[in-house]
């Protein structure tokens, strides 16, 4: 249902299994050396347990320890996490025209509800509307993990077949379609970290900003492939060797641009900086003027958009204002030619191979 690596985030929660990262400390034996970086973390750990267990806050864990602690995150869960589930269905007709030609169209439909969707926020504040102080002071940044994701399919495909006749054969096909989500590929590392946003972007809804189209959404797909035996035949022997016995073969594929969000590091940057337990922030491009929500094929070595038409630095004041995957990059054409040519070989010559 999911990776394992969920499992890990909480079997490394504190106040069971702490975790601190130090640098710069050399040597980790802390039986030769009182300074080691070992020596440094069995006293951060004692400090933070005695903190936490007497309820102090972050500020005290930070005064009682030694220089270089740092106050813990926390991997939190709904009280009642649930498998994913998915809903599908399909509706297809198909009718055969002729002896050689069939003709489908077959609409297919899913549903996915209580996906995983991880939450941030449980305990950031100072910026879009959230508290003024952390909720709890005792811990830094604190990610939920939900059953918030949902997500829904709907595309039709129609399909034309045409069997060998005339020495020709080939299919075509076209799909519409339309995928939106919450979250895409899962909503947990690994399996897209590097395309997707995995986390709820805004803290007051999983919708808002989340839901919209999919990593995925591939609104318009074309397909169509063939294989023509070259009715050419001439009654000259070796005309018809070099002219006859060919073969031509091919593939079309177009599909429209895929979806892509527009995200603003330099105010991410500042958040997960500014010590308002933010870590995990996504903060999405705000425009400010008119950009394209297509960007065509001139883009591809051309940039889209340019850093002045969204708001930057102090203008930022929420995580967006329009849903992830709102843009869309160009489409994708490609097609492949295949040649082949039969030589017939003389009988006496298979006759004299055999032997």
């Amino acid at each position: 249902m999911y990776p394992g690596q969920i499992l890990d985030q909480f079997t490394t929660n504190f106040p069971q299994v702490t975790n601190f990262s130090l640098a710069g400390l050399g040597s980790i034996d802390a039986s030769t050396n009182p300074s080691s970086a070992a020596a440094l973390v069995a006293q951060c750990n004692t400090a933070f347990q005695n903190n936490f267990n007497s309820g102090g806050t972050a500020a005290g864990f930070l005064a009682a320890a030694p220089a270089g602690c740092a106050t813990p995150n926390l991997n939190d869960v709904v009280s009642q996490l649930k498998n994913p589930k998915y809903v599908e269905w399909n509706l297809m007709v198909q009718h055969e025209v002729g002896k050689r030609t069939v003709v489908s169209v077959n609409y297919v439909g899913n549903h996915g509800y209580d996906e995983l969707l991880e939450n941030p926020y449980l305990n950031s504040f100072g910026f879009g509307g959230l508290p003024s102080s952390a909720v709890d002071s005792r811990v830094q940044n604190v990610l939920q993990l939900t059953n918030n994701g949902r997500s829904n399919y709907n595309g039709i495909t129609a399909a034309v077949k045409e069997q060998l006749g005339h020495g020709f054969s080939g299919q075509f096909s076209y799909t519409f379609s339309h995928t939106l989500d919450n979250v895409s590929n899962g909503g947990i590392d690994p399996y897209s970290v590097r395309d997707s946003l995995l986390n709820q972007i805004s803290p007051f809804s999983p919708t808002s900003l989340n839901y919209s189209n999919s990593d995925y959404d591939v609104r318009h797909s074309l397909n169509a492939s063939y294989v023509w035996d070259l009715p050419v035949k001439f009654r000259n022997r070796a005309l018809d060797t070099i002219a006859g016995g060919w073969t031509v073969s091919g593939t079309f594929f177009y599909r429209s641009g895929l979806p892509f969000s527009v995200l603003d590091d330099t105010t991410t940057g500042i958040l997960k900086a500014g010590g308002t337990n933010l870590q995990n922030v996504t903060v999405l491009g705000q425009p400010v003027t008119a950009v394209p929500l297509s960007c065509g094929g001139a883009s591809v070595n051309t940039p889209c958009f340019s850093e002045s038409q969204f708001a930057s630095g102090s203008a930022v004041t929420t995580f967006g204002t329009i849903p992830r995957n709102s843009f869309r990059g160009p489409g994708f054409f490609n097609t492949d030619l295949g040649l082949k040519k039969d030589v017939p070989l003389p009988r006496e010559a298979w006759v004299h191979g055999w032997r």
